[in-house]
């Protein structure tokens, strides 16, 4: 027997396993046949594997992954065009590694070079204007130089973060009267504190509520509370796309049975179902709810749609925004129902709104 993170999936051969029992569902059909690819390795075997589902979310993914497998669909590799911070990157360290660089040097960063193709050399140049006008470049006698202000900021890491591509996920340290309690996701930080709100949790086996929180150095410090939100670690931080989004409002507004789950994931289907389906929604629908506190899109598009889609609505209504691969929700308080309808129309440029997919791959 072996208990293993993500990590496994990843072409590791740890000889004859008979099954893979999953904790609920990974978030791709890539790690999905990466798991079960463990098995089945050795002459006359057959690869086996099983969910281990524990609520309603993982089961209609798990389901929404087989269906996805067996139509021999898996998520392409997109290649950016256009990736501005690598290209950041690359200006500061040939302006280091050479003590300066003309534009004419930097200019040759954008041939043949596959992730800088969509950038012109005309958005490039606005990019280096920019880099000087924010005071992280300087320009003296036709040459690039880093300012004193970059230099102040990654000298002292001997220009490390410049240089490297991967970056450790930032953990907050808890400690309660000067003793280390443990340690919180940035993610899950950012998500449950609210200024001028009581920010309780439980960490190791105790809840603990924030007093003070010190995000330079990254240290919460806390004392006993009564309860708490349990923490949240992002592990690989992967996405549920477009595809599978879909494929979950299909799963979930059909009549249509699955033979590989069992009996009691069939009657919470159901269960669930019954419900779903006086709500109304299908493959193609938006609906948006209203209540007292704002508006409720929902639009079964994904991740990284309805991110961009919330990040727009922040910028055109100033709303409080939280977001999941299935709605966008926006506190906002007396807001007229005609103008979001506007705004949304003018995000959807005419098309319908699951073409926003193809707005964020242009960004």
């Amino acid at each position: 027997m072996v208990a293993c993170t993500s990590t496994m999936e990843l072409g590791i051969d740890v000889g004859d396993l008979d099954l893979i029992l999953q904790y609920n569902a990974p978030n791709t059909v890539s790690s999905f046949l990466q798991r079960l690819g463990r098995t089945g390795r050795r002459e006359g075997k057959t690869a086996h594997y099983e969910f281990l589902i524990v609520n309603k979310e993982a089961l209609l993914k798990s389901i929404a992954l087989v269906e996805l497998a067996r139509r021999q669909w898996v998520e392409s590799v997109h290649f950016p065009l256009n990736s501005y911070h690598v290209l950041i990157q690359q200006v500061f360290s040939i302006i280091r590694e050479n003590d300066g660089a003309s534009q004419f040097q930097l200019l040759q960063l954008l041939k043949f070079r596959q992730n800088f193709s969509g950038i012109s050399k005309e958005q490039f140049i606005h990019l280096l204007e920019e880099m000087v006008s924010n005071n992280y470049l300087a320009l003296v006698d036709g040459k690039y130089f880093l300012s004193d202000k970059l230099d102040e900021k990654f000298a002292r890491k001997n220009y490390l973060e410049i240089c490297s591509v991967f970056e450790t996920v930032k953990e907050f340290t808890v400690k309660h009267q000067n003793r280390d309690i443990g340690s919180l996701d940035s993610w899950f930080v950012n998500i449950y504190y609210k200024e001028n709100e009581p920010f309780i949790f439980v960490l190791n086996g105790l809840v603990w509520k924030g007093i003070e929180i010190d995000f330079n150095r990254y240290i919460i410090h806390v004392q006993e509370a009564e309860k708490g939100a349990i923490p949240i670690w992002q592990g690989s931080g992967q996405k549920i796309s477009f595809e599978i989004a879909q494929q979950i409002l299909l799963i979930s507004s059909s009549y249509e049975d699955y033979p590989y789950i069992d009996q009691d994931a069939s009657r919470k289907l159901k269960e669930y179902r019954t419900n779903f389906h006086y709500f109304g929604m299908k493959p193609g629908m938006v609906i948006i709810e209203e209540d007292s506190k704002g508006y409720t899109i929902y639009t079964f598009a994904g991740d990284m749609v309805n991110y961009t889609l919330a990040t727009l609505l922040r910028e055109y209504t100033g709303a409080e925004i939280k977001t999941d691969y299935q709605k966008v929700k926006l506190k906002i308080e007396d807001y007229p129902y005609n103008l979001l309808e506007k705004y949304i129309e003018k995000i959807k440029y005419g098309r319908s709104i699951l073409d926003i997919k193809e707005i964020y791959r242009g960004y």
